[in-house]
């Protein structure tokens, strides 16, 4: 090693070099800082206050979080790029079989219509019938 890396101050003007040689008065930070880092006691409230403050970050991230993974969600359902069913979906099967099932029941009940024998109104009497009539059913 050379005897100008051994001497740091040589490289420095003697107006710097004076002020580094000096101690300069500055706060003592150590009480506070050391009380940061958990090497001191807390009072029961300051501990308290910052559990608190912490446990609210945690929160406020967390619905953030949920908020922008909601947000995007809706987005992307959306958009073009979300997928749709290719077959029936379950409530389009339901409406259809409820449907099929309206339409049979409507039919089944105009069969009937057609095969019972019409109820004579007091208003209107009843036509004569004849067992040749009964024996065949109505014609269509």
């Amino acid at each position: 090693m050379s005897r100008a890396n051994d001497d740091r101050t040589g490289d420095l003007t003697p107006d710097l070099a004076d002020a580094f040689a000096r101690p300069v008065g500055a706060p003592d930070l150590t009480r506070s800082i050391m009380g940061q880092l958990g090497y001191m006691r807390a009072s029961r409230r300051a501990v308290r206050r910052a559990r608190l403050r912490r446990w609210a970050a945690r929160a406020t991230t967390c619905l953030f979080g949920l908020a922008v993974l909601a947000v995007g969600l809706r987005a992307h359902d959306q958009s073009a790029n979300a997928r749709r069913p290719v077959g029936p979906t379950v409530p389009s099967a339901l409406g259809t079989q409820v449907g099929e099932q309206q339409r049979s029941i409507i039919r089944t009940l105009e069969t009937i219509r057609e095969i019972a024998p019409a109820v004579p109104s007091p208003e209107r009497p009843a036509e004569s019938t004849t067992e040749l009539d009964l024996a065949t059913g109505p014609i269509c």
